[in-house]
């Protein structure tokens, strides 16, 4: 118990506080050596950190002196002056992932048109489950609020009947007034337009007899 947790406090301090500050120190200086040893040993450290789940799962409770073995390992990772970081990346993780990195490649790409996928359908599915939550909720809440009556005038006011009827009667005002047909005259109105006339002309022979005896 007692080495377990100076396992991790070494982990810490030499695995990560420590190769995190003097990365720190490389980039201000752009010091290119030093960033080539730090960038090394990131990724051996990340393989190690990945594996080191499983070791301490499986072997930590059994296997013997794995503690004081993680505590030197890990010293031995990131020190300059073994540059064990740099010989185990050298001799191993390069020549493998040189070897696999195309296959590599086709891997994460797969995975992320998957989860691109996925997540736009899960999204999809989300979007039409609220979307069909929120009409029956205002549709229920219709309902309660009165809402037979005001359901009953919505889909009235929507409707396309009433639409065509109304547009039909203001196509048949129009027609009645462009084509109405002349009114007929009475014959009371003939007759005293027809006397009216012959009243006329009796004036106008006499006028015409005056001026002939003048």
């Amino acid at each position: 118990m007692l080495m377990s947790m100076i396992s991790k406090l070494v982990n810490i301090v030499f695995g990560l506080l420590y190769p995190a500050y003097s990365s720190y120190i490389v980039v201000k200086n752009k010091d290119v050596r030093g960033y080539v040893h730090w960038m090394m040993y990131w990724i051996v450290y990340a393989f190690y950190s990945a594996s080191e789940n499983f070791t301490d799962t499986f072997i930590g409770s059994w296997f013997p002196f794995y503690h004081e073995i993680k505590i030197a390992f890990t010293l031995w990772l990131m020190s300059p002056a073994t540059s064990g970081a740099g010989t185990i990346y050298r001799r191993f993780l390069h020549p493998k992932l040189l070897k696999y990195e195309p296959e590599i490649d086709a891997c994460i790409v797969n995975i992320k048109n998957q989860t691109s996928n996925f997540v736009f359908q899960w999204a999809a599915r989300v979007f039409g489950v609220v979307a069909n939550t929120c009409t029956e909720t205002f549709w229920n809440t219709a309902l309660r609020a009165g809402g037979a009556q005001f359901l009953n005038q919505l889909r009235r006011t929507q409707s396309l009947d009433d639409l065509d009827a109304a547009d039909g009667d203001m196509t048949a005002n129009m027609f009645a007034g462009l084509w109405s047909p002349p009114r007929v005259r009475s014959r009371a109105y003939l007759r005293n337009d027809a006397s009216t006339s012959e009243t006329d002309m009796v004036q106008s022979n006499n006028q015409q007899l005056y001026e002939r005896e003048r």
